[in-house]
């Protein structure tokens, strides 16, 4: 009987020992390759670190060349928002107006007239009132003076019983202003306007040279200033007998005029202001009073 159980025990050893044999070969291996690379050359360790460091500095010297690069780029090509500022000095539209621009098709025809060309009549001066020429003033608050370079002793300011500040005029719709009065000068409309006294026309005829001339040379100032860099080709006309002549009906990137005038309609100071809306200058309050226009 114990003859027996020896033999069966033997006979079972018998099939695990190889399992048992691989298990020791996986362990020599794995201890073989313990060795192998405790065993590596010194040099070779120091070689794999090096290149190690030396990826990751590429990496961060990549993300740094990237971040002035975007930086760059973003000065040079700043969104609409940051363009204004280039091209405009602040102004309280900045803030109230999300700046945009757009690609606009420009109306250059020669002989075609739309209603702003063509001779006085009260259709034509209701579209150009549609433009702003006459807004009102907007107020400047007292805190935001020093932001547009106004100062208490030289500018007038708003009763502060009425919340104080400076009314200001928006430029570009006293530009707009400027190009209407010229309109209504030329000489086919001249007679029109001068005759029914309306406005600068009532004015002595001294100061209506002066107005014109001011805002002819106030327009030559601006356009120097914002100088267009765009350019005109020509095309063919007369079948007959072709002759160049150029194409004034071009593209260009332009403001939000609709945005801007939206804002200064609702912004202008009252229609009928109180009696002492103004508050007028007095003996001793430091404001200089000039002797003549500006």
């Amino acid at each position: 009987m114990n003859d027996k159980k020896v033999s069966f025990v033997m006979n079972n050893c018998e099939k695990y020992l190889p399992v048992i044999a691989d298990d020791d070969d996986d362990t020599s291996h794995l201890l073989n390759a313990e060795s192998e690379a405790s065993s590596r050359p010194l040099h070779t360790l120091r070689s794999s670190r090096a290149s190690m460091l030396a990826l990751l500095t590429i990496f961060f010297a990549s993300c740094v060349i990237s971040s002035l690069c975007g930086l760059i780029v973003g000065r040079r090509y700043p969104s609409d928002s940051g363009a204004i500022h280039h091209v405009s000095k602040w102004s309280p539209v900045v803030d109230g107006v999300p700046m945009s621009f757009h690609i606009e098709q420009f109306n250059g025809t020669f002989v075609h007239e739309n209603i702003y060309r063509q001779d006085a009549s009260p259709e034509v001066d209701a579209a150009w009132d549609g433009l702003g020429v006459r807004f009102r003033n907007i107020i400047v608050p007292a805190k935001d003076a020093h932001r547009v370079g106004f100062r208490p002793q030289d500018h007038m300011q708003l009763n502060s019983k009425y919340g104080g500040g400076y009314p200001a005029f928006i430029e570009g719709f006293h530009q707009l202003h400027c190009l209407n009065l010229l309109r209504q000068g030329l000489w086919y409309n001249y007679d029109y306007y001068h005759s029914q006294g309306d406005l600068a026309w009532g004015d002595p005829e001294d100061v209506q040279r002066w107005h014109v001339s001011h805002c002819l040379d106030f327009l030559r100032q601006h356009l120097m200033c914002t100088i267009d860099i765009g350019v005109f080709a020509s095309v063919w006309v007369n079948k007959t007998e072709p002759k160049p002549f150029v194409d004034f009906n071009t593209r260009h990137t332009c403001r939000d005029f609709n945005a801007v005038r939206k804002w200064a309609r609702e912004h202008q100071a009252p229609e009928n202001p109180p009696a002492d809306w103004i508050l007028p200058p007095t003996p001793g309050d430091g404001v200089r009073v000039l002797d003549l226009a500006p």
